[in-house]
């Protein structure tokens, strides 16, 4: 059975909104694309965007500096479009075997949505085109009203699906859904459970870590005291621990190439209920932690009762063994959760190697980037919002994209979003100009809840980009009171391509090695370089001088290719180790020496 470790809970904070308030801000002229094709009989929203079986809606649009290709992924529409509370995962590529995986809330319902499902596409190829394989887990009345959901995968490329339902006519909780294979549509199915005092656990966040164990994130609906829980295991969920986090679905997971977890989350710190961004780390799967560090802290504005932290939106990766992320900031109530939908926003980004390990503004209105006040229908974005970011397969390149309130409004009076894109050639340093990939064909939809492949793939010397968001003729969410209702929201992916500047392809390994660790001797952590010639079940684990197993870090099937293995020996006394892999007929071993 495949294992399943970690799993993280937090209590939703409460957030009023208020009126919106005027922001200046300045205006570029960008190219627009419209759609194309042979239109249908106007009958329904659906045949107004032609998409009777018409896939690519839009020519490829040219924004700045890239050129986007903009795909139609499914003909199904829904009409519960809240995809998300926060920043989203709802994007997974597995290179191995070139498919890329979504998934989305759907309902064929305008209000009630009793149908509420999740819905799973697949592309084989780089998204030209999808298939949609159904719903996960299968859809009322005969399954389950799910929803929310996120998506990764298992070192092999099956799917491994994170949303919240009743499947099993249990309370609504946090659930996870794991495929045979490749594309197999198998699903077999996981109930989280509830928390030890009953409540339960929804808007799953997950990452699969080190021998396809999965980690998780879910928030408990409701309000404080702002408790927050995880477990660890490795056949069932159980073993509830506490930790203090924040509001709905603003947490995010990833793992490093060495194989750490990283845990980013909004909390609560200096006695209000204000956004701090706290970080920390696992070793060994999410079984421990390190100290969470502060990210970041609100601070005041200058002769002001307000201050400048983050709201909803955040986003973790790593480069290399360092952790980098993004998030938002909005003007708020020092004292209350409350913020300004209508005043300045910004993305902001951190990695302890840049900047002194300062986060710094990276996406605002002095960055080229138009933001117009939130107004409407707020759905708890701000003008600049909602940051998603990844990592290169390899070099020092970091993408980020993120929502923007355009210029124009909808009928009902709500700001139209769009989304906008940037990219790190130098590990975050510096950044480019962000330009927006969404074009504004007619008509003119409201795209949100973008989400990012978390490893953006490279090939013949370029990177080639995924983004899927979700497109409405209908700006801001009808579930939070949009008009007017319909099943009307569509699914859209981007992708463009960006040359690897000093980035070569990686050189897939043809002999079997197993390199000297580094650095040795070490205190508490060390970094394990192996190579595979072909894809192997591969065993990599330490014994001390006695002969005695003290840890196991690789049991797995691994693709031919080089892989990076980080080692924390913080629980063993000083000596001499050795650490041996086991690759099919290969064989070797290597001292190494911990120095406490």
């Amino acid at each position: 059975m495949k294992k399943l470790t970690l799993f993280v809970l937090s209590f939703l904070l409460s957030v009023s909104l208020i009126n919106a308030q005027d922001q200046s801000v300045f205006t570029r002229t960008e190219k627009d694309i419209y759609v194309t094709g042979n239109e249908p009989a106007p009958n329904t929203i659906v045949s107004d965007l032609n998409l009777n079986g018409v896939e690519k809606v839009f020519e490829p649009f040219v924004g700045e500096t890239l050129t986007w290709t903009v795909t139609q992924m499914t003909s199904l529409a829904t009409g519960y479009d809240l995809q998300s509370n926060a920043s989203t995962q709802q994007l997974w590529y597995h290179k191995a075997t070139n498919r890329l995986h979504a998934v989305f809330t759907t309902s064929q319902q305008a209000s009630s949505w009793t149908d509420r499902t999740v819905t799973y596409l697949v592309s084989t190829n780089n998204g030209a085109s999808w298939t949609n394989l159904g719903n996960v887990p299968p859809a009322p009345p005969a399954g389950a009203r799910a929803g929310f959901p996120a998506i990764d995968g298992l070192a092999d490329g099956s799917a491994v699906i994170s949303s919240h339902h009743n499947l099993g006519g249990v309370s609504t909780r946090t659930q996870i859904s794991i495929d045979a294979g490749p594309g197999a549509y198998s699903f077999v199915h996981f109930d989280a459970q509830n928390t030890p005092d009953g409540t339960q656990a929804i808007w799953p966040r997950h990452r699969v870590t080190a021998g396809d164990n999965i980690s998780i994130a879910s928030s408990v609906s409701g309000g404080g005291p702002w408790t927050n829980y995880f477990n660890s295991t490795t056949a069932a969920f159980a073993g509830w621990q506490s930790y203090v986090g924040g509001t709905a679905e603003t947490y995010s997971i990833a793992v490093s190439p060495g194989g750490k977890v990283g845990h980013l989350y909004l909390g609560t710190g200096g006695g209000d209920s204000s956004g701090y961004v706290y970080y920390r780390e696992s070793t060994n799967n999410g079984q421990t932690w390190g100290t969470p560090q502060v990210v970041f802290r609100p601070y005041l504005l200058p002769n002001d009762t307000t201050h400048y932290a983050p709201i909803r939106g955040l986003s973790l990766t790593f480069l290399g063994e360092q952790p980098a992320a993004v998030f938002e900031a909005v003007r708020r109530s020092f004292s209350t959760a409350t913020y300004f939908p209508g005043w300045r926003s910004h993305i902001r980004f951190w990695r302890p190697g840049v900047n002194q390990g300062n986060h710094f503004i990276i996406a605002d209105s002095s960055t080229a980037v138009p933001a117009q006040p939130n107004q409407g229908v707020a759905d708890v974005m701000t003008p600049i919002c909602r940051p998603v970011i990844a990592r290169g397969e390899s070099g020092n390149y970091l993408f980020v994209a993120f929502s923007v309130a355009g210029p124009d409004t909808g009928a009902n009076g709500t700001r139209i979003y769009e989304g906008y894109f940037m990219y790190s050639s130098d590990g975050g340093v510096t950044w480019s100009t962000p330009e927006r990939f969404t074009p504004r064909g007619t008509p003119r939809l409201d795209f949100r809840y973008i989400s990012i492949a978390p490893v953006i793939p490279l090939s013949g010397g370029s990177y080639r980009v995924h983004l899927v968001a979700q497109g409405d003729v209908t700006p801001g969410s009808q579930v939070n009171g949009a008009t007017p209702a319909g099943v009307s929201a569509q699914f859209f992916h981007f992708t463009t391509t960006i040359a690897a500047t000093g980035v070569e392809d990686e050189i897939v390994a043809d002999k079997f090695e197993l390199s000297q660790n580094y650095p040795n001797p070490f205190n508490p952590s060390t970094t394990i370089n192996f190579s595979i010639a072909e894809r192997s079940n591969v065993s990599l684990k330490v014994y001390d001088m006695l002969g005695k197993e003290v840890a196991t870090l690789v049991d797995e099937v691994k693709e031919a290719g080089q892989h990076t293995v980080n080692f924390n020996a913080s629980n063993l006394a000083s000596g001499i180790y050795v650490y041996k892999l086991v690759a099919g007929n290969f064989t070797a071993s290597k001292k190494m020496v911990l120095m406490k």
